[in-house]
């Protein structure tokens, strides 16, 4: 998947077998305000953007819904809608995602 404007270069690759990688995510969608043990590499060194891999699950209850975990932590819940994967940094009651990603 793209980043939806096509213009930034951050890439996110989600494997049947579970396993994600994060290329060249922006950093406010990749890191936490705290940054804690289990944060990507790339976090705590202050860097624009992140690149990193993971696991994924879905989430109880709700299949449209990815939990994105890197060293056994939770780094970010994602929404599946369509051929878009949704990431909101301020809000999960957002109307609209704050990062989109694009099956391409």
């Amino acid at each position: 998947m793209q980043a939806e404007n096509g213009s930034s270069s951050a890439r996110f690759t989600i494997a049947a077998d579970h396993t994600y990688t994060a290329e060249d995510l922006p950093r406010a969608l990749a890191c936490r305000l705290e940054i804690a043990a289990g944060s990507p590499p790339g976090c705590g060194d202050g860097s624009p953007s992140v690149s990193f891999a993971g696991t994924w699950r879905l989430a109880d209850g709700n299949p449209r819904e990815l939990w994105l975990e890197y060293d056994d932590f939770l780094v970010r819940r994602a929404i599946r809608d369509g051929d878009e994967l949704g990431f909101s940094v301020r809000s999960v009651e957002a109307p609209r995602p704050d990062y989109v990603f694009r099956r391409t």
